[in-house]
């Protein structure tokens, strides 16, 4: 059975209430997961609840499994332990284990389906699925097998967080993808968008670098605990990994 968020972290929906239910997904690598990827969940909750008649069920955080073949990404189940111990400084945030327990690569609009019908199962009423991200996700979407953009778009809705420079919103808005499907977009407030990369994080680790504050106290004992990112050796690229052959989706 899919792990889907903590269920003790689900809103409490009384029955009586027809507004529209909504489940955020962020959906990545998380080598590892940053306070970034929680801040963003946040910001997207509160563009979502200042919306009308609409509750927000929960928020998930969907690791990537190992399947995908990045070079470089820890084991899915070191990566999705960090995101268990980032999200229990939260009190709505979960963390679905579909992608690592699956032993072939799922595309995102799949998982994404199978989130909103296995909520939609637990709450007995539909549950609209929306994707929180940022925007270079959108733009490496060019690179996305198409037939996996078309079908993202016909399961879900993007929040997505636009790069924090001036010019950031011009080209999110002048790529393909948006132009395309803009009714399926809603860009999130930049104001607080900081730059806090796991590819930093990383960088700092092999460093031997603080990294207090770049993600929770307790993902940093974790780190520390199972002596992960410490090696500088180029990572091996298997040749059938789907991230060799797509470079995306």
């Amino acid at each position: 059975m899919m792990s889907v968020l903590h269920r003790e972290k689900l809103s409490h929906i009384p029955e009586d209430n027809d507004a529209e239910v909504v489940v955020l997904v962020e959906c990545g690598s998380f080598n590892p997961v940053t306070v970034f990827h929680l801040l963003l969940l946040e910001l997207a909750r509160d563009a979502i609840e200042r919306e009308p008649r609409t509750i927000v069920l929960g928020g998930l955080l969907s690791p990537v499994g190992d399947a995908y073949g990045k070079p470089g990404l820890a084991s899915s189940e070191e990566r999705l332990k960090m995101c268990e111990l980032a999200a229990q400084s939260s009190s709505w945030i979960g963390v679905c284990s579909v992608e690592c327990d699956s032993e072939v690569f799922l595309p995102t609009w799949k998982v994404l389906m199978m989130i909103r019908e296995d909520l939609r199962a637990y709450t007995n009423r539909a549950v609209q699925v929306k994707l929180v991200c940022g925007e270079d996700l959108v733009h490496s979407m060019s690179k996305w097998v198409p037939e996996n953009v078309e079908n993202l778009f016909q399961q879900a809705s993007l929040l997505v967080m636009p790069r924090s420079s001036a010019s950031s919103n011009g080209q999110l808005l002048d790529t393909d993808v948006y132009r395309r499907s803009s009714e399926k977009f809603k860009l999130l407030d930049n104001s607080l968008a900081f730059n806090v990369s796991s590819s930093e994080i990383r960088k700092r680790v092999s460093q031997d670098r603080s990294i207090k504050y770049l993600t929770t106290d307790a993902v940093i004992h974790y780190i520390e605990r199972q002596q992960l990112y410490r090696g500088s050796e180029e990572p091996q690229i298997s040749e059938n990994s789907y991230w060799f052959k797509h470079s995306g989706q």
